[in-house]
């Protein structure tokens, strides 16, 4: 019926993005029923001290230590990219789901060319 179908097709992310999560990764990929790692690396850096920087090397290497956790335990690997060149690196270095952009990021954009369409 419905429901053993719908629980068949359940996907389940885990959002790393502090320090106790990056610590515990492994631990966290090896729970039954998790199938995805995801890295929020704006949350991240703002937690590792760098705030709006989460290209800053100590970032990365949290964030590439929890995309080798992840696939160690043979689960996906997830980040959320700004812009298609972060997209692009973050699959050339392995991770398997990428998000690209941001709600907040599709609804300006979305009214901005709703207001130049009214300003012709």
């Amino acid at each position: 019926g419905y429901h053993a179908k719908a629980r068949e097709q359940q996907l389940l992310a885990v959002q790393i993005e502090d320090q106790l999560g990056v610590a515990n990764a492994a631990e966290i990929a090896a729970v039954d029923g998790v199938d995805v790692l995801f890295v929020g690396p704006g949350d991240l850096s703002t937690n590792m001290g760098a705030m709006g920087n989460p290209g800053a090397a100590h970032v990365q290497e949290a964030i590439s230590s929890v995309r080798k956790a992840a696939t160690a335990a043979g689960k996906a690997s997830g980040i959320l990219a700004p812009a298609k060149a972060d997209a692009d690196r973050y699959l050339a270095e392995g991770f398997t789901m990428v998000a690209v952009g941001s709600d907040l990021g599709l609804l300006a954009r979305g009214s901005d060319a709703l207001i130049a369409l009214f300003n012709q």
